[in-house]
């Protein structure tokens, strides 16, 4: 019925490209989530065989943490060529960077951050609609809870799609990274979450429990006790 009614409002060429390029949208949406899942599954099988070699590392002597292992390249690990200090290395490395937050955009080689505003307010990317509520800020993506406490505000630095789960229960999405094409942003229309993408470093800003406002209308999140 909604796409009988699109192709009533077209014309002419648009027309007969919708007839042909529906069928494949319709296709390609029965898929998606298989992808993600497929993605992971493929993921976890890699995980688990250098965490045997890991473990192998480890009961040996030759590497103090079995989950070193991960952070070598695939290609020396399949030669044998396990380098704890390289892996040390790079495991500080990425903890380093996981506290930097690129710019939202560079004009003329000028970096700027979104995310600031008059007090209380942070600027990012909106998808539509408004939600409020307690935020749940989520700063460590690898131990995610079951659900968010009913009526929670997802605030994290990045929405994966491991933790798309978490929107059924989400009254809305904060993020620090992203916009409003990003995956995150199709992820929160898809469960209907309001959104606000990119706004800087809102995870190290907002406080956990503290009450929300987010506009995605506007792209603003509104910290309520602060204003």
């Amino acid at each position: 019925t909604a796409a009988s009614a699109v192709v009533g409002r077209l014309e002419g060429v648009a027309r007969s490209a919708l007839a042909v390029l529906l069928p494949a949208a319709q296709e390609a949406l029965a898929l998606a989530e298989d992808d993600d899942a497929l993605f992971f599954r493929a993921q976890r099988a890699v995980r688990r065989a250098l965490l045997a070699v890991g473990n192998q590392r480890y009961v040996e002597g030759t590497l103090p943490d079995p989950a070193l292992v991960c952070e070598l390249p695939i290609e020396d690990v399949r030669r044998g060529v396990i380098d704890p200090d390289r892996a040390l290395t790079a495991r500080a490395l990425r903890e380093e960077q996981r506290d930097l937050a690129p710019p939202s955009e560079i004009r003329g080689r000028q970096p700027t951050w979104r995310g600031a505003g008059a007090a209380g307010v942070l600027r990012g990317f909106g998808t539509s609609g408004r939600g409020r509520g307690r935020a749940f800020v989520l700063r460590d993506a690898e131990s995610p809870p079951l659900a968010l406490p009913v009526g929670a505000v997802l605030v994290v630095r990045a929405i994966l799609p491991s933790l798309s789960y978490l929107l059924q229960g989400a009254a809305a999405l904060v993020t620090d990274h992203g916009g409003a094409l990003c995956h995150g942003a199709t992820l929160a229309r898809e469960y209907g979450v309001p959104a606000v993408l990119g706004a800087g470093r809102a995870s190290e800003a907002i406080v956990d429990g503290e009450e929300l406002l987010v506009d995605a209308d506007a792209g603003r999140v509104l910290r309520i006790a602060a204003r």
